[in-house]
């Protein structure tokens, strides 16, 4: 009997591991106002996206993406850590029936800036499309030998670009990518594969009358309050990573640590306070644990 309960207590301590693994890989794409897509990242513009982060280089850096849709088109904004970071070009892919098939099928897109934008259908990687300026979508800016570094690239891909009316289907498969194109990937989720869309995540497209009500649903958010502020403010720990080992980092839109905390477990407590002094702006709020990572936005006056 004590062996039937040990393990059915693995098993539920299993699933809750997996299911905790599995919502971190869907994307809620918010409904905001439509950004200006000229490579520059202005004050408003971006306000209702969300946020995930690609980490590259071992760990040891980040590349910030924003995403929201404004009903007719998707927009993704990759921040930092691109072109100065030893050429980490954007890239993303789109799996339009979610079908999760091991292999590509004629429903999945590939899109990709460096020097020119690329794009392919029913494989990944093929650059005899590239051109300087698409006619069906938007990537700047573009990439080019000398200085400045790019290291903001703002896209918009059409609905009618990829055959998706979000009004009937409203979830697809995605992955996020920054690649050297030849020896390096770096994936959102960190799971993906750019050759398997089995192994990517999900979005979904949350109506344009979307209630707060549905903004929890949104996977690992965190309270902060005040927001805005001016610079100070707390951080609520989920009760989940309390009493562990904890990594807190405030990245500026340019995926900058501008504040890093790291926490042991004595001194792990229910909330973190942060006092840093930041120009007027939106900032990311990461809290790690191992595997498990949460992430809130707070408004700078």
């Amino acid at each position: 009997m004590t062996r039937k309960i040990n393990l059915l207590c693995f098993l539920m301590a299993l699933w809750a591991i997996s299911s905790s693994l599995f919502a971190q890989n869907i994307l809620y794409i918010p409904y905001g106002t439509t950004p200006t897509i000229d490579g520059s990242i202005t004050t408003g513009e971006w306000d209702e996206s969300d946020t995930v982060s690609i980490s590259i280089m071992g760990g040891s850096r980040e590349v910030l993406v924003l995403y929201k849709h404004d009903s007719l088109n998707l927009y993704l904004a990759y921040l930092g850590n691109l072109a100065s970071s030893n050429i980490r070009f954007p890239e993303a892919m789109l799996d339009i029936n979610h079908d999760q098939s091991v292999d590509w099928m004629s429903d999945d897109w590939w899109f990709h800036v460096s020097a020119t934008d690329c794009e392919s259908v029913g494989q990944p990687s093929n650059y005899d499309s590239c051109q300087l300026i698409r006619h069906n979508w938007t990537g700047v800016p573009n990439f080019v030998p000398a200085a400045p570094n790019v290291d903001t690239v703002e896209i918009q891909i059409p609905f009618n670009t990829i055959n998706l009316d979000i009004t009937i289907v409203d979830t697809i498969g995605i992955a996020l990518d920054v690649s050297n194109t030849f020896s390096v990937w770096e994936y959102w989720p960190g799971t993906a594969d750019v050759s398997s869309p089995a192994t990517w995540g999900k979005a979904v497209f949350l109506h344009p009358a979307a209630t707060s009500i549905q903004k929890p649903l949104r996977p690992n958010p965190l309270t902060i309050a005040p927001n805005p502020n001016q610079g100070t403010f707390s951080i609520a720990i989920p009760q989940s990573l309390q009493g562990r080992e904890m990594q807190i980092k405030v990245l500026d839109r340019f995926g900058k640590n501008v504040y890093v905390a790291q926490m042991g477990r004595q001194n792990s407590s229910a909330t973190h306070a942060v006092s840093v002094k930041l120009p007027g702006g939106i900032y990311v709020v990461e809290v790690r644990s191992g595997t498990a990572v949460f992430w809130g936005k707070v408004m700078v006056k």
